[in-house]
C-alpha cells in the first residue's frame, strides 16, 4: 500500500468524511484562494517540503515537529515516505531527518528501517541524545502487525547518523511486546531520564498483557522501570468501570520546580465518573506524582488528581497517529489542549498547579461558525521569550466540508497571549495565520522552540501534508503533498530605558563628586564610558538609583556619561548620555594684613617693625651656631 495514501486515511476522522466516496465530497476547492490571515510577520519560512519516497528531500506525512540540536540543526522523523517493511507490507516506514535551518541545501535522511514510523513526540537530552517512539516497528519477526519501540538520533554534532533501536525489555509474556506501543508526549528530567506511556490506544483495562494503561520510566543509563499501572487503581467493572487516577497516559511533562511529574491520561472507561456533570462522561484526567513516589512505587494516594475532563464540557484527551494533546509547564501554570468534544474544534486550557479550582478553558475553537477560527488543536505547545505561548491547529475554517459544515482547512497558529497578572485571567487565544495548503503545508503537528538572536526567537513546526505547489485540492484522486518543516519569526521586546540616565547636578567644579540614576527593562548588562576622564567606566547595573562615581571630578569642561545597555533578546543595544560642565575648583586668596592702629589685630607698621625684631634674632641665632 502507498504510505501516502495509507496516511491520508488516517485523517479523514478529521476531515468528517467516510471512505473513498465521502472523501470526494469533501472536495471543496483549492487551499490558496483566501486562507491567510495576519500579518506577514506570522507568515511561515518554508525550510523542507518532502518529496515523499524520491526527490530531493524524502520524507513524508510528519505528526511531530523537529527538535533543534547542540549545533542548531533541526532532528525530527517522519511517518513514511519510505517503502513499507518488506514482508510487512502494511507497515508504515518513515526517515529520520537533518536540516541546518541557516544552510540552504543541508537536508540529510536516513530511514528508520525496522524502526518503521514514529507515534509520539521527541525530547532532547542535555548531552544532544534526542528520543523518539515508534508504534508499528518491525522488531519481532512473528508478528505481523508489528512492535512498538523506542529509539534515540544523535543530534550533537554536524552530520545525521543512523537512529538507533533500544531495546524494551520482555513483560508479561510472549504478546506483551506487541502491546508496547509508546506514544504522546514524552517527557525528560534534568538527568536525562525519559518518561512514557505503554499506550496501545486504550484506556481499557479488560484485556490480558494491556500495557497501554501504564507510565515507564528509562534513566540515562537505559535500564526501564514500570513506574505506574493505572489499572491497579480502577473500580467496577464492564459497564460501571470507572478509572478514577486515570488511563492510558498521553501528554507528560516533568517540573523540575516541583520535583514532579505531571501528566494526561485518557479515559474510555464507561462508568460514571464522580465530578462529571448528568450526561456526560469521562474523558481524561490531569494528574502530579511527586519524584520520590515515583521511586518508590507510587499508590492512590501518591496520585493526584487536579482535574478531571469531561467529554462534552472539556473535550477528549486523545494521543497518538491522528491527535497530539499538549501539555505545558509555564512557571506556577499549566497550559494544555483538548480534541473535539462539545468544544466544537477542541479547546486551550490552564490551570495553577497548587490550586485544583482554577481549571479554566482560555478558548473554545468553533470551527463551523468562526471563519477566522482554528479547529482541532494539535501537538506541542511552547513557550516563547516573549511570555507567550504558541501553538498550531490541524485545521480551520477557512474551508467547510460540504458534507457537514465541518473545517477542513489547512491549520493555523495560534498564540494564547498571557496575562502578567496573578491570576491571568485576562489570558486570551489568537489566531496568527491560517495556512495555504499548497505553499505552507496543511494538518499542522506542533511546535519546538529556536534559539533567540538578534531580537527574534524562532520557532520551527511541521505539517502533515500539502506544501506542493499545483496540489492544492483534497481528494482521493488528487496528490495531497508530503507535507512541510517551516520556522515562525517571533519579534521579542528591544531593550530600552525607563528611567533615563540623569546626573544629580548639570554643573560641577573639579573636586565635586557626582551620582547617577537610571532604569532599564529587558536588558542583559550595561557598561558605562563617555568622555569624562575615566570617573565612569566598565560594568554597572541595569538599574541605579543615585550611584556615586568611583572618583571625583577632574576634567574641565563638558563631560559625558554614557551607558550602553545589550538586551537580554539580542538586536540593537540601548544606549543612554548625560552631560555635565565642569569648572575649575574655587581659588583659596590669601588673607590680607589688616590696617589701623591698635586693638590686637597685627598689621600696620608696629607688626612690620615686630617681624623685622624677630627675623634679626633668628639671623643672630644661626651665625652663632655656625661659629
Amino acid at each position: 500500500m502507498n504510505p501516502v495514501l495509507s496516511k491520508r486515511r488516517s485523517w479523514r476522522h478529521l476531515l468528517n468524511c467516510a471512505g473513498a466516496s465521502a472523501a470526494l465530497a469533501c472536495t471543496v476547492g483549492a487551499y490558496g484562494q483566501g486562507s491567510a490571515i495576519g500579518s506577514e510577520a506570522w507568515k511561515p519560512t518554508v525550510l523542507v517540503r518532502f518529496t515523499g519516497m524520491s526527490g530531493a528531500q524524502p520524507g513524508a506525512a510528519p505528526i511531530t515537529p523537529p527538535v533543534v540540536g547542540m549545533q542548531g540543526a533541526l532532528y525530527g522523523v517522519t511517518r513514511s515516505g519510505q517503502a513499507n517493511l518488506g514482508a510487512y507490507s502494511q507497515l508504515l516506514q518513515g526517515v529520520a531527518y537533518r536540516v541546518d535551518p541557516s544552510s540552504a541545501g543541508s537536508y540529510a535522511f536516513a530511514p528508520l528501517g525496522d524502526i518503521g514510523a514514529n507515534i509520539g513526540t521527541l525530547v532532547r537530552n542535555a548531552s544532544g541524545l534526542v528520543y523518539g517512539a515508534s508504534s508499528t516497528s518491525a522488531i519481532d519477526p512473528a508478528q505481523i502487525s508489528g512492535v512498538g519501540m523506542l529509539f534515540s538520533l544523535d543530534a550533537s554534532g554536524a552530520t545525521l547518523a543512523a537512529p538507533q533501536q533500544i531495546a524494551f525489555p520482555a513483560i508479561g509474556g510472549p504478546v506483551a511486546p506487541q502491546r508496547f506501543k509508546p506514544r504522546g508526549q514524552m517527557a525528560i528530567d534534568a538527568v536525562g531520564s525519559v518518561y512514557m506511556s505503554g499506550g496501545v490506544g486504550t484506556s481499557s483495562c479488560a484485556s490480558t498483557n494491556n500495557y497501554g494503561n501504564t507510565l515507564w520510566r528509562m534513566d540515562a543509563g537505559g535500564s526501564y522501570a514500570r513506574l505506574v499501572d493505572f489499572c491497579t487503581f480502577k473500580a467496577g467493572s464492564g459497564a460501571t468501570e470507572v478509572h478514577p487516577k486515570g488511563g492510558a497516559p498521553v501528554a507528560l511533562v516533568w517540573s523540575e520546580a516541583q520535583q514532579a511529574l505531571y501528566g494526561v491520561s485518557a479515559i474510555t472507561a464507561p462508568g460514571e465518573h464522580p465530578g462529571i456533570p448528568g450526561g456526560d462522561s469521562a474523558s481524561g484526567v490531569l494528574f502530579r506524582i511527586a519524584k520520590a513516589a515515583l521511586d518508590a512505587g507510587p499508590v492512590a494516594d501518591d496520585v493526584e488528581i487536579l482535574h478531571v475532563f469531561a467529554r462534552n464540557r472539556d473535550g477528549l484527551v486523545l494521543g497518538g497517529e491522528s491527535a497530539q494533546t499538549a501539555l505545558l509547564e509555564d512557571g506556577d501554570w499549566l497550559y494544555g489542549t483538548t480534541q473535539t468534544g462539545s468544544a466544537a474544534g477542541g479547546a486551550v486550557w490552564r490551570i495553577r498547579k497548587s490550586d485544583a479550582d482554577s481549571f479554566t478553558l482560555i478558548h473554545r475553537f468553533r470551527a463551523a461558525s468562526v471563519a477566522d477560527d482554528g479547529a482541532q488543536p494539535f501537538g506541542p505547545l511552547v513557550r516563547a521569550a516573549d511570555g507567550n505561548i504558541y501553538g498550531t491547529t490541524a485545521l480551520d475554517a477557512s474551508l467547510m466540508s460540504t458534507a457537514d459544515g465541518s473545517a477542513i482547512g489547512a491549520g493555523s497558529l495560534f498564540r494564547v497571549k498571557t496575562d502578567s497578572a496573578g491570576d491571568r485571567a485576562a489570558d486570551a487565544v489568537e489566531v496568527l495565520h491560517r495556512f495555504d495548503f499548497e505553499t505552507e503545508g496543511g494538518r499542522l503537528v506542533g511546535l519546538s522552540a529556536g534559539a533567540v538572536a538578534n531580537g527574534v526567537q524562532k520557532l520551527y513546526g511541521a505539517s502533515n501534508a500539502g506544501g506542493q505547489p499545483g496540489n492544492d485540492r483534497l481528494a482521493v484522486g488528487d496528490a495531497l503533498g508530503y507535507g512541510t518543516v517551516f520556522s515562525i519569526d517571533v519579534a521579542l521586546p528591544t531593550v530600552g530605558f525607563t528611567t533615563a540616565l540623569a546626573a544629580s547636578a548639570s554643573t560641577a567644579r573639579v573636586g565635586d563628586t557626582l551620582s547617577l540614576t537610571w532604569a532599564t527593562q529587558n536588558a542583559a548588562s550595561c557598561t558605562a564610558g563617555g568622555d569624562n576622564g575615566g570617573t565612569w567606566s566598565g560594568a554597572q547595573q541595569t538599574t541605579g538609583s543615585q550611584v556615586p562615581l568611583s572618583a571625583v571630578l577632574g576634567q574641565l569642561g563638558v563631560n559625558t556619561f554614557t551607558l550602553r545597555c545589550e538586551s537580554v533578546n539580542g538586536g540593537p543595544a540601548a544606549t543612554g548620555t548625560v552631560s555635565v560642565t565642569v569648572e575649575a575648583a574655587t581659588p583659596v586668596t590669601p588673607t590680607a594684613p589688616e590696617t589701623g592702629n591698635g586693638g590686637g589685630g597685627g598689621g600696620g607698621p608696629l607688626s612690620l617693625w615686630l617681624l623685622a625684631a624677630l627675623a634679626a634674632i633668628g639671623l643672630a641665632r644661626r651665625v652663632a651656631r655656625r661659629g
